[in-house]
């Protein structure tokens, strides 16, 4: 895709959600990288950020239970053998194991603990109290505790993420900004983690697959409407079954009848070769019955067609459903899609080099591009020989598949298996990353059973092993993925 070929050093930094900090540093222990030895650079660098914004005054470190107390806790010690005048206040008793042992290392230099931030006049609070794992619910203990900190009046650094309702002055995030961070008041401490532990999709995207419920009931697991078909029947087949092994338990395809479809998938007919666009209401009322929609597959791209999928488009933004929009159905709906900069529901967008000029509509786009172009709303998945996945904060690139999934198809299963995901309720950044890693994954196995011997009808049929052997490989939650 002209400049696509070597991108990497042109995009933007990634910034993820803070909830994927632990996978990042799964990333990193699965290289080699020692946890303890991490906590202790980070608290190094805690320490250092915490002098340089300080004067003569003490430091007060407020320190949670879990990793991110256990920074605080290495931060603490790090100024008490230094010299500073510090103390530490334990909101909360050393829960992880890094965080008990930081602490014990800490009480063990002498250093001072205190009850609260009252009494004396700090000249700075570092709040390392939950970081990345907290959850919005806090309890009232730790709420009275932050409520006496935001109201002892001294500027507060927070490590990697501010704890609940603090509004810290500075925040210190460890080794790459965090979205929930304002960007403004933010630095990055460099532990050394490789860049490789965030930007390259693996195997820890396993943990974004919904879980089906033991209590289930048809149609609790997702519902698609997949719309398409007509001159190119086979891709709405493709994409329809894909889905469906992504886990769905209702796929409804909205086609014309020259689409052969296998029992599995609900046909709902119009007539005529080109699918045209409804002249009712029943359109509306079936996205309104679902809860994504698949729109491009196989419709070709007619004057018909294209005013089908634009409207299939309109009627899912009004009623808040989120779309995956693939194939021809990106051209058709690349001058609607450039005007919904915060489109009302989710659209993933998986162009190749082709549909991505006509998206953006300009010649050979760069990655930077259309990095610019995505948005939280508004996700890229561009295929190539590399993938990059990006929601314009968060960008990732995947290196998996081999040269047969360029055959005809294997995107239509990869826009089917994404929408499906995206259907049974993934985020859509995390379905896009999800359905490439496992689609490609599935491709590889074949490849190497098969070499150029398979076709997109055995990917199908191979998704389910597939991902059986993820879930054994990277040691994943219990199969099959299952919940209460």
């Amino acid at each position: 895709m002209g400049a696509m070929d070597d991108p990497w050093s042109n995009l933007p930094p990634s910034r993820l959600p803070a909830c994927e900090s632990a996978r990042m540093d799964a990333a990193a222990q699965r290289r080699g990288f020692d946890l303890w030895q991490l906590m202790q650079r980070a608290g190094q660098a805690l320490a250092e950020s915490a002098q340089s914004l300080n004067g003569e005054l003490p430091i007060l470190i407020c320190c949670g239970g879990g990793n991110n107390g256990g920074d605080g806790w290495v931060a603490a010690e790090c100024l008490h053998r230094g010299g500073h005048s510090v103390a530490v206040w334990p909101l909360q008793e050393p829960r992880s194991a890094l965080c008990q042992a930081a602490a014990k290392s800490a009480q063990g230099s002498g250093l001072g603990l205190v009850n609260g931030p009252e009494g004396k006049t700090w000249g700075l609070i570092v709040d390392a109290i939950l970081g990345a794992g907290q959850r919005p619910q806090l309890s009232p203990e730790l709420d009275a505790a932050l409520d006496r900190l935001s109201r002892c009046g001294a500027p507060i650094l927070a490590c990697d993420l501010a704890t609940g309702p603090l509004k810290p002055q500075h925040i210190l995030a460890m080794q790459v900004g965090k979205q929930e961070n304002p960007p403004q008041i933010e630095r990055i401490a460099d532990l050394g983690i490789p860049p490789a532990c965030w930007l390259e999709v693996d195997g820890h995207c396993l943990a974004d697959l919904p879980r089906h419920r033991r209590q289930s009931h048809k149609g609790n697991n997702g519902r698609l409407l997949a719309i398409g078909g007509g001159p190119f029947p086979g891709a709405l087949s493709l994409a329809s079954q894909s889905a469906m092994r992504a886990g769905c338990d209702l796929v409804f395809a909205w086609t014309t009848r020259s689409c052969p479809l296998p029992e599995t998938i609900i046909p709902l007919y119009q007539e005529g070769p080109q699918l045209a666009p409804c002249p009712d209401s029943s359109l509306a009322e079936r996205i309104a019955g679902v809860d994504a929609v698949l729109i491009g597959p196989g419709m070709g791209n007619s004057a018909s067609a294209q005013a089908a999928a634009r409207q299939a488009l309109e009627l899912a933004m009004a009623a808040r459903r989120p779309c995956l929009i693939d194939a021809d159905g990106i051209a058709a709906c690349a001058p609607l899609l450039r005007q919904y900069n915060h489109p009302s529901a989710p659209i993933i967008l998986t162009p190749h080099a082709k549909e991505a000029a006509s998206l953006l509509g300009q010649e050979a786009p760069t990655w930077v591009d259309l990095h610019a172009w995505a948005g939280p709303k508004r996700v890229i998945l561009a295929k190539g020989p590399v993938d990059l996945i990006s929601d314009g904060r968060q960008w990732q690139r995947h290196h998996g598949g081999n040269p047969r999934l360029s055959v005809g198809g294997s995107g239509d299963c990869l826009a089917g298996l994404c929408s499906g995901l995206l259907a049974r309720g993934c985020p859509p950044f995390a379905a896009a990353r999800l359905a490439c890693y496992w689609l490609c994954a599935c491709a590889d196995q074949l490849w190497q059973e098969q070499g150029p011997c398979y076709d997109p009808r055995d990917l199908i049929q191979n998704l389910g092993p597939s991902l059986k052997n993820l879930f054994t490989t990277w040691q994943a939650q219990a199969w099959p993925p299952i919940s209460d």
